[in-house]
């Protein structure tokens, strides 16, 4: 897959994987932050392999509410090759709005975690309360 030469978005930019709904995008960038959906600059179907590179090249973190992706030994051997800030937005049968309050109760945590931290990491993000929790990228 060829990925586009030039960020749309700046550093820093928050990257939605697919698996989360662009309007929740369209509504933080409403509110003035940096995000951007995956849609927005790669194909629908891009896979993992190919979006984690993307995001390090650009100098994004990654939210994803893909489970397996901190279970895959490859996708986590990217994700600390390229060193990528990534968050894992956890309770995959939530519904639309109880992943909106997730995302909204924790995005200052989220921004927070990513100003005082050095990539790469991946930080599971719970669907209740506030607590961040770094998981270990080796095996």
């Amino acid at each position: 897959m060829s990925l586009p030469a030039a960020p749309v978005y700046p550093q820093g930019t928050f990257f939605f994987d697919n698996n989360l709904a662009p309007n929740l995008v369209s509504g933080l960038r409403a509110f003035g932050e940096n995000v951007v959906h995956l849609q927005e600059v790669l194909p629908r179907n891009a896979r993992d392999v190919d979006v984690i590179p993307y995001v390090a090249q650009h100098g994004y973190f990654l939210l994803t509410q893909d489970g397996r992706m901190r279970r895959n030994r490859g996708e986590c051997e990217l994700i600390r090759q390229h060193r990528v800030g990534a968050f894992l937005l956890r309770g995959d049968h939530g519904t639309r709005c109880q992943i909106i309050q997730q995302a909204i109760r924790n995005w200052s945590a989220i921004k927070q975690y990513a100003r005082e931290n050095e990539p790469p990491y991946f930080v599971e993000v719970r669907p209740f309360g506030t607590k961040l929790i770094p998981y270990k990228l080796h095996w």
